[in-house]
């Protein structure tokens, strides 16, 4: 069964690998069935391919998992949804690895503002929520690193060399975050989702005030309308009035 809008795009993908994509998803190709694409396909991602897939026309950017294929961690039926929201839905499906290496919020607050999802005024506040909540999926996420770096050069040191050994292990590197963004005539709605363990929402305790890191969920807290968690930690839910 294909969705009856959404039309599937491959970035360095062979044919036959891209169709095999579309049965997964339940998307026909693009250039099989004359409609635009608006969700790209890759099994890689940087800053230059998220944009340029942006600029095109796209709603959904999905970069593949290590093995080449749509992650079963993917919720199809609600992505093939977002397809029929008339442009007022994006969704940024990367690789752990991928994610810390480009800055996600920056690319999706560009996406966001050209689309008048988000103001000017209330962007820098918007940003920083998404990459204090991406920073917390990726590092005690899906890295499964409790501690971020201390104020010395011994902690910092030790904190960046456990991240570099998570990710050397492909199983690790290969898990997804994903940002999904939704807005109408009401306020935008982010949710950032992890693979990571999870963890006790309701044992959270504030981080001092002077403390160099740990302040993540704080600032979150400061900045959106409202925050919710799901999936036992896993996914986080920020609301913005516009």
């Amino acid at each position: 069964m294909t969705s009856s809008g959404s039309a599937l795009a491959g970035i360095d993908i062979a044919p036959d690998h891209l169709e095999r994509v579309a049965d997964q998803l339940g998307v026909p190709v693009a250039s099989a069935c004359g409609r635009m694409a608006d969700i790209h396909v890759s099994s890689r991602a940087d800053a230059a391919t998220v944009r340029a897939a942006f600029e095109a026309g796209a709603w959904c950017f999905l970069q593949l998992d290590g093995q080449g294929e749509v992650p079963d961690w993917l919720d199809r039926a609600d992505l093939l949804d977002a397809g029929q929201q008339g442009g007022t839905r994006l969704v940024l499906c990367l690789t752990t690895e991928a994610a810390f290496s480009l800055d996600v919020a920056v690319l999706l607050c560009d996406w966001l503002v050209a689309h008048g999802a988000l103001g000017h005024l209330r962007r820098p506040e918007v940003e920083l929520a998404v990459h204090e909540a991406l920073i917390n999926a990726i590092i005690h996420g899906n890295l499964g690193i409790r501690r971020g770096p201390s104020d010395n050069a011994e902690g910092y040191n030790s904190f960046y060399a456990a991240v570099r050994e998570a990710l050397a292990r492909p199983e690790v590197a290969c898990r997804m975050v994903a940002v999904d963004a939704r807005w109408d005539s009401g306020p935008l709605i982010l949710e950032v989702r992890d693979q990571g363990a999870g963890f006790d929402t309701a044992g959270l305790v504030p981080a001092m005030p002077d403390a160099k890191s740990g302040r993540g969920l704080q600032i979150i807290r400061e900045i959106a309308d409202e925050i919710s968690f799901a999936d036992g930690g896993r996914r986080i839910r920020l609301k913005f009035h516009r």
